[in-house]
């Protein structure tokens, strides 16, 4: 399913709407593909070992050619499966709202976690421990950003991104290139 948040004429009040669903069909054959011309896609991902188990993130940022902007990781300890997915969606937010790109391109970001994009929009299931730090950030960016899409996809179009996490959950520090 696609979600978009945005603001319409410059008021604060956020709008969603749910146009469709990414997620039909067989997963044979599946691969990322591009945003339509004039927006970004920024795939973000996460990985734990097990339920609670060493986690981290990543996420890479492309143009509508496909052309990779950024990417990131980062390696984050001994936590809760769900709580890593959250977190490289901030922190791709966080990245997008201080780049040159953010006045360039509209923004979506794909994830394959059914979990977190059902929490995001049906506030009541949203567990009380990541509501401070983590949705409350991701509502003040998304509210700073002219247009915010997040889509649910299958891993195989997210494959750049797993492989990225997967192979990164011992790294100590933040790794971004540009």
């Amino acid at each position: 399913m696609r979600w978009i948040y945005w603001k319409r004429n410059g008021g604060t009040t956020p709008r969603l709407c749910l146009p469709s669903s990414s997620r039909q069909g067989s997963r044979v054959g599946i691969k990322w593909s591009a945003s339509s011309f004039g927006a970004a896609k920024f795939n973000v991902n996460s990985a734990a070992r097990r339920k609670l188990g060493l986690a981290g993130f990543g996420g890479a940022l492309r143009d509508h050619f496909g052309k990779i902007l950024m990417l990131f990781s980062r390696s984050l300890g001994i936590m809760d499966s769900n709580e890593p997915e959250l977190k490289a969606i901030v922190m791709a937010l966080q990245i997008y709202a201080c780049s040159r790109w953010r006045n360039l391109f509209s923004l979506i970001v794909e994830l394959n976690s059914r979990t977190v994009i059902s929490w995001w929009f049906n506030h009541t299931n949203r567990p009380r421990k990541f509501w401070v730090d983590l949705y409350k950030t991701i509502d003040a960016i998304c509210l700073k950003l002219n247009c915010v899409a997040f889509d649910n996809v299958f891993r195989e179009a997210n494959n750049l991104v797993d492989a990225l996490v997967n192979g990164d959950t011992g790294r100590n520090s933040l790794l971004q290139v540009c």
